[in-house]
């Protein structure tokens, strides 16, 4: 196993990436997969191919959820590590939870008892508030803010400056690590099913 970074997609959402996987010092090599970019080493189908040439780490960048969903599952399935990159400049709670996947830019705030689903983007400026729950594959644009004990169902996107407050958890946690398994029992109370934090790989 190597500390080399395979980046799916070489567009904006790669080169946001690109930069904070520079920025946390923890990769020696960091290059993208792309079928329409100079900046790229080979196409998205090589994903296999370039495995094999020591990058043991890839992580999905694009803004499409699906996307990210897709080929998160075909890293996986060729044995990539997937990896969460946080910026060092953003802030994340001691007690919250980013799944695989995740991308968190400069000036995020996530803050403690947030579970974060895996492959979400969490962009500048946004604010995703304690005891939360984001199933997978969202996206929190610029500015945008999850406020606290709200339920965000996969592939839901916050548009730059929105607020989403849905589908609001009534629990009240009794320490400020808000429990897996409370939010878990309440979503099961009020939707009939578990909630989907490992959702789709």
């Amino acid at each position: 196993m190597n500390n080399n970074l395979l980046i799916i997609g070489a567009g904006d959402y790669g080169q946001i990436a690109y930069e904070i996987a520079e920025s946390m010092e923890r990769f020696d090599k960091i290059d993208f997969l792309d079928d329409n970019s100079d900046l790229a080493i080979g196409k998205i189908r090589e994903i296999e191919k370039y495995y094999a040439n020591d990058y043991s780490f890839g992580i999905v960048a694009m803004g499409d959820p699906e996307s990210r969903y897709m080929l998160t599952r075909t890293l996986k399935e060729n044995c990539f590590h997937v990896p969460v990159l946080i910026h060092p400049k953003a802030h994340v709670g001691k007690y919250a939870s980013l799944k695989m996947g995740c991308i968190v830019e400069p000036m995020a705030v996530v803050h403690s008892g947030a579970n974060v689903g895996p492959c979400t983007l969490i962009s500048s400026g946004a604010v995703v508030n304690h005891s939360t729950l984001i199933e997978g594959y969202c996206h929190v644009d610029i500015g945008g803010l999850v406020s606290a004990r709200s339920v965000m169902p996969r592939f839901t996107k916050v548009n730059p400056g929105e607020v989403y407050s849905a589908m609001k958890f009534q629990i009240q946690p009794e320490s400020k690590k808000a429990s897996d398994q409370d939010f878990i029992r309440e979503y099961i109370k009020m939707y009939g099913r578990e909630p989907n934090l490992f959702d789709g790989v």
